[in-house]
């Protein structure tokens, strides 16, 4: 729903609206979601820059029961991270 530009596939470009229940504005690639995203990824609410499964780069809301503030990589978590993280609770 919205506005789309580039491919569905790879979906690289502007893409604005819904991706599953990602809302706002993602612009990059749909697999590395490399670049700026605002919006829900899946319980993710708010702004995340970089990779999508990596996630490099500033996070903040909701992954899976991590809310608040991230920064670094999604699987090993290098930087800072605020919240939980599955069982990981604290800064």
């Amino acid at each position: 729903m919205g506005l789309r530009w580039g491919c569905n596939g790879a979906a690289m470009g502007l893409r604005w609206g819904c991706d599953g229940a990602a809302m706002g504005l993602r612009w990059g690639c749909d697999g590395a979601a490399m670049g700026l995203r605002w919006g829900c990824d899946g319980a993710a609410m708010g702004l995340r820059w970089g990779c999508d499964r990596a996630v490099m780069g500033l996070r903040w809301g909701c992954d899976g029961a991590a809310m608040g503030l991230r920064w670094g990589c999604y699987r090993a978590v290098m930087g800072l991270r605020w919240g939980c993280d599955r069982a990981v609770m604290g800064l």
